[in-house]
């Protein structure tokens, strides 16, 4: 997004950032307009190894392209690229690299534009995901309407090369018009834009840089959101009935939600207010207490329920974790880790590697490890958070 003499330029990723969250796009006109008033968050050290590799990917890409002997014209990004570019299409090169395309307010520089076998030029994306993301054909719906602004025709197809390498064709006529409609609602956004009609940040929603400040409003305003175990849908009942806050969830006399079970109701009251709760301790002690809670009771207490539906324990068990690096080629497990209990005493175990070969031996030992305990003790249990360890394994 950038201002003008003649007024605003857009790009995909202004799109983008619409699409996942209006609160970011309208705080990225506030910025805009009134430069540093609101602290962006700082760029992480993990964001950029993402742009690193990103732009890895691409050129390794590039390169695989070239080394087939395609015809590649490189636009460079300078002044000369919209001419540049429109000198590429018109002598039909076979593979141009960072084509820069406009339409309309909106402008940018494309990874690739590739000549399709009926001559016809096609636009395609180099994504660091092993999937398919639905941004990414906003992206790329976009980038094929500049495109048609110089052709005369929107392109037929457009593709993503993923991660893995893969390689994916999409008909653009099948997202086109979600992109429009996107569109359309992001230029109201801008054209109706004024600095008091900021829309509230959404639960969930990925603010990027404005997480910090998304944050920073929800605890100003106390939002419902701040509720362990309250979903979106239920805000909206509770604002429906007259309920906004957590200290109003709290301390309401209503015994009756429309649309909502009494169980589910009187659950969250008291999970507000065992949070409001909390927050007063921490005030008057300190911000290390832990938080208060309750155990609920069952109405059927034959019928084991939570912790309780856990076998029986074994001297043996572990818990285990492995943490991952997915920009290294083919991913790499880097980290595996067991907790285990010894002689009474937790104790942690860990096995590390730098590279797929240590990778390899890091499950090897793993393995014969939990296999050796497995032996002693055919009922111990490997727990894990999620199926990622199962799916790693």
């Amino acid at each position: 997004m950038r201002k003008t003499k003649y007024g605003y330029s857009y790009s995909p990723s202004d799109l983008i950032r619409f699409m996942e969250s209006p609160f970011a796009s309208w705080m990225e006109r506030y910025d805009l307009e009134n430069p540093g008033v609101f602290e962006r968050n700082d760029e992480d050290a993990e964001g950029k190894l993402i742009a690193e590799a990103g732009d890895e990917h691409e050129n390794a890409y590039l390169f695989s392209l070239q080394k087939k002997n395609f015809d590649v014209c490189e636009i460079a990004r300078n002044k000369e690229a919209n001419d540049l570019t429109l000198k590429a299409i018109e002598e039909k090169r076979q593979i141009i690299f960072q084509p820069y395309l406009k339409v309309e307010g909106f402008a940018g520089y494309a990874d690739f534009l590739k000549l399709n076998e009926d001559g016809q030029y096609e636009v395609w994306d180099t994504k660091l995901a092993r999937s398919v993301k639905p941004y990414f054909l906003v992206q790329l719906c976009c980038y094929s309407e500049m495109l048609s602004n110089i052709t005369g025709q929107l392109p037929e197809k457009v593709g993503i090369i993923l991660g893995n390498h893969n390689e994916e064709e999409f008909r653009t006529a099948e997202h086109f018009d979600y992109y429009l409609n996107l569109k359309k609602s992001f230029l109201e956004q801008m054209t109706q834009w004024n600095e008091f009609n900021r829309p509230d940040p959404l639960p969930g929603a990925e603010h990027r840089d404005w997480s910090g400040a998304a944050e920073n409003w929800i605890k100003e305003h106390d939002h419902l959101c701040l509720v362990a175990s309250l979903r979106s849908n239920q805000v909206k009942k509770f604002n429906d009935a007259g309920i906004n806050t957590v200290a109003e969830l709290a301390t309401t006399l209503k015994t009756r939600i429309k649309g909502m079970s009494d169980v589910t109701l009187g659950n969250l009251k008291e999970q507000a207010r065992l949070q409001v709760e909390t927050r007063k301790m921490r005030e008057q002690k300190s911000e290390d207490c832990p938080p208060l809670f309750e155990v609920r009771k069952h109405i059927d207490s034959k019928a084991p329920l939570g912790l309780s539906l856990l076998p029986p324990a074994s001297t043996l068990d572990a818990y285990f974790d492995l943490e991952g690096f997915p920009l290294m080629k083919d991913g790499l497990e880097y980290l595996w880790g067991a907790t285990h209990i010894e002689s009474g005493s937790p104790e942690f175990t860990d096995w590390w590697a730098h590279d797929h070969q240590d990778e390899e031996e890091a499950f090897i030992q793993f393995m014969d490890w939990a296999y050796s305990r497995w032996k002693k003790d055919p009922h111990m249990h490997i727990y894990h958070y999620a199926p990622y360890e199962i799916t790693a394994l």
